[in-house]
């Protein structure tokens, strides 16, 4: 079943009122505003992370291994490698051209 942007649009927004290219440029412009908040904070989680690899070193991995020093590892690492799976997803998407993008959004929409 195939639906076009403007029967996604003025489904999902009854009240918003456009033509299919406001739709569509919308849309390329959540996406490119999505990836730039994406890498900011990607780059303050990153930023965060050479900030403190000293003190890390100092106070963690010194340490005797317990819950709380997996606790801290999973906290860490498992955030930082989500993030950086994110990027990817987000900079793949990046290279998308509007067409693919609304093609792509007709089908997150129908989901």
């Amino acid at each position: 079943m195939s639906r076009d942007i403007d029967t996604v649009w003025h489904t999902s927004n009854p009240n918003v009122s456009g033509s299919a290219p406001d739709a569509k440029v919308q849309l390329w412009t959540y996406l490119k505003l999505s990836l730039i908040l994406v890498v900011v904070a990607s780059s303050l989680l990153f930023w965060d992370y050479l900030l403190t690899i000293r003190d890390e070193w100092r106070y963690i991995w010194r340490r005797k291994f317990s819950l709380v020093t997996m606790l801290y590892f999973i906290n860490r690492y498992v955030t930082m490698t989500y993030r950086l799976f994110v990027l990817i997803e987000m900079f793949s998407i990046h290279g998308v051209t509007p067409a693919a993008a609304n093609k792509m959004s007709v089908y997150y929409s129908s989901r």
